[in-house]
């Protein structure tokens, strides 16, 4: 019985903690607050929706991006807490890979094409932008058909995790997951390296597509 109540609590303190990084999302979302309707039982959904498509929808794609990188953060914190590192590890590689899969419908949807490292790096960089959000930044360094090479130099979820104050490495394996299966889907014949990451230490991000023969 007193073990059952310890796990109890470590799970309500957990639950708690994810509870505060959720507000603390929701308050960096910088939300208009003069956009958001008073809601009553009374208000009719019409009303809800006409005052929202009143919000410019680049200010939406910033709070939704906000709320998803939010929330995606405390979740996989309260996940590395309770499994530990190299579970966390393992689960994290197989769930951003094959995020990283499924996101070439995205990239098929906007009529990417990915021939070469140019264009796998630049249609890689397009898909990572719309469904993070325009705290995504990158700078190119290097960009040609056989090599490309690209740097993030401001991340939507590097940002959550250092204003969470969180230690762990929460981030280098889904994020290299997601990439690099993104990138050999778009074209297999592209090779991906992940030779710098904020979240190990860096000033960027970095990543090499090359095109192998």
């Amino acid at each position: 019985m007193e073990e059952k109540t310890s796990k109890n609590v470590q799970f309500d303190l957990r639950r708690r903690e994810f509870l505060k990084m959720g507000l603390a999302a929701g308050v960096l979302a910088g939300i208009p607050m003069a956009f958001i309707p008073k809601v009553g039982r009374s208000v009719a959904y019409a009303e809800i929706t006409q005052a929202l498509e009143k919000i410019p929808a680049e200010t939406r794609w910033a709070i939704a991006a906000k709320t998803l990188t939010g929330v995606g953060t405390g979740t996989q914190k309260m996940l590395f807490d309770t499994v530990g590192q190299d579970k966390y590890k393992e689960m994290m590689a197989q769930f951003w890979g094959e995020g990283g899969k499924a996101s070439k419908q995205l990239a098929d949807a906007l009529g990417l094409v990915a021939t070469d490292a140019r264009s796998t790096a630049e249609a890689v960089q397009l898909v990572a932008s719309v469904s993070m959000g325009p705290e995504l930044k990158f700078e190119t360094v290097k960009s040609t058909a056989k090599e490309t090479v690209l740097r993030i130099i401001e991340c939507p979820w590097w940002n959550r995790v250092k204003e969470f104050g969180i230690s762990d490495d929460l981030l280098s394996v889904g994020s290299e997951a997601w990439t690099s299966n993104l990138a050999k889907s778009l074209n297999p014949k592209v090779t991906l390296t992940v030779a710098a990451a904020m979240c190990r230490g860096d000033r960027f991000c970095e990543y090499v597509y090359k095109l192998q023969k």
